[in-house]
């Protein structure tokens, strides 16, 4: 290349997936357990999240099983996620912010899955497995109950131990990875400024400057979103969150409304805010997922 060239897109990177919890979670999970995880969909055709595989209904399938966003087995993975926080008129924090744990959940889809979808939407799932007969779900009604094999599993992450003794073979430990956004973000960091003296801008239409005192609305305009890095582990992915003291030794419910309620921060990134003044649910607030080549 001898000069300069506009670049649309990146072609070693997709357009950015968002995925988000489906609407309306804060009224179905509250007051379940922290534990129990919050997963973040693609959206349906409708442009807002859906939660069901578009193959439920066909035989084999359970009519549960959840949507996975469909990712090229082998390739890297960008992931943009947000800090969750709020303000609330309170003594004790007015700037809210509380830590998650994200879980990556691989599914590996077979050859039948493949051509199911393509016959129905014209655009064939990706596969690396053939289509093999699974056990039944004994649970479900009569003439309901063969399912076909379709694998699940989460990310993990290789621990390596002290050397082994001579002659003996070395253990390595595989345990399962969340990954949390470990820093805190803090009201302290002020924004840059620009030739005329005012604040600049880095971010714009995640948060509400109006939702927060003037002498904090540059939390607003802040960077607040953390990416990583990872191998994509299987056809599809789906990124679950727990709050991250969900595995204490006595784990809260989860709790949306109310001052100083631990989860409002998530349901004012990833919901409507029903902790206060009603936000809106848009399709661009959420995980953004970048496959890459």
């Amino acid at each position: 290349m001898t000069g300069s060239q506009t670049v649309l897109s990146d072609p070693q990177f997709s357009v950015a997936h968002v995925l988000r919890p489906f609407l309306n979670f804060e009224s179905i999970y509250a007051g379940q357990a922290a534990e129990r995880e919050i997963c973040f969909f693609p959206p349906g055709p409708d442009r807002t999240p859906a939660a069901l595989d578009p193959q439920v209904g066909s035989p084999g399938i359970d009519p549960k099983l959840m949507r996975y966003l469909p990712v090229p087995l082998g390739a890297r993975i960008l992931v943009y996620i947000p800090h969750c926080i709020t303000w609330q008129d309170s003594i004790q924090s007015p700037i809210l912010e509380t830590n998650y744990a994200y879980t990556m959940h691989w599914r590996v889809r077979n050859l039948r899955d493949s051509v199911a979808a393509q016959k129905s939407d014209s655009s064939p799932k990706p596969y690396h497995s053939q289509s093999y007969q699974g056990r039944p779900d004994t649970t479900a009604a009569a003439g309901q109950q063969a399912r076909t094999v379709i694998l699940s599993a989460t990310r993990t992450v290789l621990v390596e131990q002290p050397e082994a003794a001579a002659n003996q073979q070395q253990l390595q430990k595989l345990r399962r990875e969340r990954v949390q956004l470990a820093t805190s973000y803090t009201d302290s960091s002020a924004l840059p400024l620009l030739p005329d003296g005012t604040e600049g801008v880095h971010m714009q239409g995640v948060l509400d400057p109006g939702q927060f005192p003037a002498a904090l609305q540059q939390i607003a305009k802040s960077s607040i979103y953390e990416p990583f890095e990872f191998i994509c582990e299987g056809d599809e992915l789906c990124i679950g969150a727990n709050r991250a003291d969900a595995w204490g030794d006595d784990p809260n419910a989860w709790t949306f409304e109310g001052l100083d309620a631990p989860d409002a921060p998530f349901s004012n990134i990833y919901g409507t805010n029903v902790a206060g003044v009603a936000q809106l649910a848009a399709p661009g607030l959420g995980i953004y997922v970048f496959m890459g080549a």
